[in-house]
This record gives structure tokens, sequence and C-alpha cells, in this order.
């Protein structure tokens, strides 16, 4: 899961814990507690290496972890007068109304008028969504507000089996 992510907090979406072997992608998560995640990243294993420099005897879980929110992607959010006013020109221009002798743009609109077109359209697309009770998720984070990374000693002589502990 990425972690570069588009802030939206949301207050009605719970912020939660991830545990991942590097801050690129989180396979634990979600959950409650910053303490049940590190403990399902010990009990999986995925974060086991040997110690740096050491006995090869030696291991421990160097785990990454975030506190964040995954809140619904909200359809309205990723709606603009430039791009909607752009994509109908080119359709225009693509199709049998525009001649060799039309020229574009034919959707101009004023800052004012295109910001009244932003509005009604997020309205119709937060309607529309209600309407069909659709959700719409990403893997990313909506917003984070902490980053930790932890070492636990593993106390094991062996070498995990692939993809869990030994």
């Amino acid at each position: 899961m990425s972690t570069d992510s588009y802030d939206c907090t949301s207050a009605d979406v719970p912020w939660e814990w991830w545990a991942g072997k590097d801050e690129e992608y989180f396979t634990i998560g979600p959950r409650a507690t910053r303490e049940q995640a590190i403990q399902e990243a010990i009990d999986d294993g995925i974060c086991e290496w040997p110690v740096d420099g050491s006995d090869p005897e030696e291991w421990e879980h160097r785990i990454c972890l975030i506190e964040a929110q995954q809140a619904p992607l909200r359809l309205a959010d990723w709606i603009d007068a430039d791009t909607v006013l752009e994509r109908a020109d080119e359709s225009v221009s693509d199709s049998n109304r525009a001649t060799e002798y039309d020229e574009g743009p034919w959707f101009e609109a004023t800052p004012e008028q295109e910001a009244d077109l932003v509005a009604r359209l997020r309205r119709a697309c937060d309607e529309w969504q209600a309407a069909h009770k659709l959700t719409f998720n990403a893997q990313s984070f909506s917003a984070v507000r902490t980053r930790d990374f932890v070492v636990v000693p593993a106390g094991r002589g062996e070498m995990p089996e692939e993809g869990g502990a030994a």
C-alpha cells in the first residue's frame, strides 16, 4: 500500500494501524492498536531478518508501522471543469459534428461559469453515489498521522520459511 497519500482526513473514518517490512507495502492491517499490528507482524514472520554483522543465529523483527485512514473515494473529489470541457472538445473534434473548417474550443467558459459547472457536477456525483449506495476504495491511505519503525528481537536460531515463521 502506498503511503503517498492525498490528505483527506475524515472525522468519521477510524485511525487504524498497519505493519510491513518497509514503507512501500503494508501487508498487516488494518488493526485497532499499534500493539496488535506489531504482534501480527511478529507472528507472520514477514519482517524477520538476521541481525546485521552478528551471529547468523540471531534474528530480529524490523517492523515499519503506520497509523492511517483509508477513507472511501468520493467521485466528486475527482471532477474538475477543465477535464470535462477539454474532453467534450476532443469528442466534438473526433465526431462528425466538426468539419475540417471547424476550430475549437467549442466549450469555453468564464472562471465563474467553470466554478458553477464544477459545483453542479459534484452535487450530481454525490447524489448519484448516495442513491446507489456506492463505495469506492483505493489501496492507498487517505491520511497518515504516525510513522514508526520498531526492532524486536526474534529469539530464534533458524532461517524462517518463505512467507512465514518457521
